[in-house]
């Protein structure tokens, strides 16, 4: 655990989270203490819509993607362009939003 102090903290009691306590220490300062979660826990689940009417293909979802978890379609849309499509075989997506965020066409749903 990370232990911080701080004086101007004040709780009326000891503060407990799934992520962090406050404790009162000496005086009139207080510890706060972060919690270290279990690494199945370290990692939101996420998963993404991509939805490929809206989708021109752009790859800004591609490039931005930490996790690298979107590609290109082999398949060309309704509109004539090759659409993003979201490959998660193992579970790695947090939902982080970058790709929905980084999307001119709004062709994304994010999910957690």
């Amino acid at each position: 655990m990370l232990g911080l102090v701080f004086s101007f903290l004040k709780p009326k009691e000891n503060m407990v989270s799934k992520r962090f306590m406050v404790k009162r220490d000496k005086g009139d300062h207080y510890m706060i203490a972060l919690k270290t979660l279990p690494k199945e826990e370290k990692r939101r689940k996420g998963m993404i819509v991509i939805n490929e009417a809206l989708c021109k293909g752009c790859t800004l979802c591609v490039n931005v993607c930490p996790f690298h978890l979107i590609q290109i379609a082999d398949h060309i849309s309704s509109k004539g362009y090759y659409p993003a499509k979201f490959v998660d075989l193992e579970g790695k997506c947090t939902g982080c939003t970058l790709c929905a965020i980084m999307c001119p066409d709004v062709a994304i749903e994010v999910y957690r």
